[in-house]
């Protein structure tokens, strides 16, 4: 583990790269294969205007910033690959009470965000599925939110597998409302005010809602366990 201090800081490896530490300007990590950290995280802790970019240069490296202890201080942050690079998994773990705002590649395997702390916006993605495999969290779903707060989206989302959603453990609202959403697998959600919009046949494998839900669904609907 790369453990770091300073003000603009560049690290790059050519294989896997764990790393640690607090930058108070831009964070930069490159690596021929998996970026993950150490348990004491990552803390950004410079002005607006400051990012951070994780890029890999292998194919389907995973992207791990899942650490409890991680503050990205609301700094835009980039999930990238270069050249013929692929991104496989990510997952993000903050405790700010503005959630990073995330801009993602092109398709990757899977997508876990937490923060017990803050509404998560979800960006806009294709998630092509863990199979019979896991999430960098150890569970089986393709898209996994757990937020502090409501849970909603700033663009499409094409998820093939299943869905976690789970907005303040129910008291948070969740509206992914974008009609251009394919959610191709068994959708399961925990909140209060819920508005789903999916283009597919829709499979709801469990809601729990305080309120009111809502889904437009462009196929059959099946329902599993439901209760409200």
């Amino acid at each position: 583990n790369v453990a770091f201090t300073g003000f603009a800081v560049t690290l790059v490896g050519s294989g896997a790269l764990s790393s640690s530490g607090t930058a108070s300007g831009n964070l930069s990590e490159t690596a021929g294969g998996t970026i993950s950290e150490g348990s004491a995280g990552i803390q950004l802790t410079g002005t607006a205007g400051n990012t951070a970019t994780f890029t890999v240069t292998g194919s389907g490296d995973d992207v791990d910033l899942g650490s409890g202890a991680n503050d990205f201080n609301g700094e835009q942050a980039t999930i990238q690959a270069s050249g013929t690079g692929s991104v496989g998994n990510v997952r993000v773990v903050d405790t700010n009470a503005a959630f990073v705002p995330l801009t993602l590649p092109g398709p990757i395997t899977s997508l876990v965000l937490s923060d017990s702390n803050a509404p998560i916006t979800v960006a806009a993605g294709t998630f092509t599925g863990v199979g019979t495999g896991t999430n960098l969290a150890g569970t089986s779903s393709t898209l996994d939110v757990t937020a502090g707060g409501a849970i909603t989206q700033s663009g499409a989302l094409s998820v093939s597998g299943s869905t976690a959603l789970d907005a303040d453990g129910g008291a948070g609202d969740i509206t992914l409302s974008n009609a251009g959403n394919a959610f191709n697998g068994d959708i399961t959600v925990d909140g209060a005010n819920v508005t789903l919009a999916n283009m597919d046949s829709t499979t709801l494998a469990g809601a729990v809602t305080a309120s009111n839900f809502t889904l437009d669904a462009g196929g059959d609907v099946t329902f599993g366990a439901a209760s409200s």
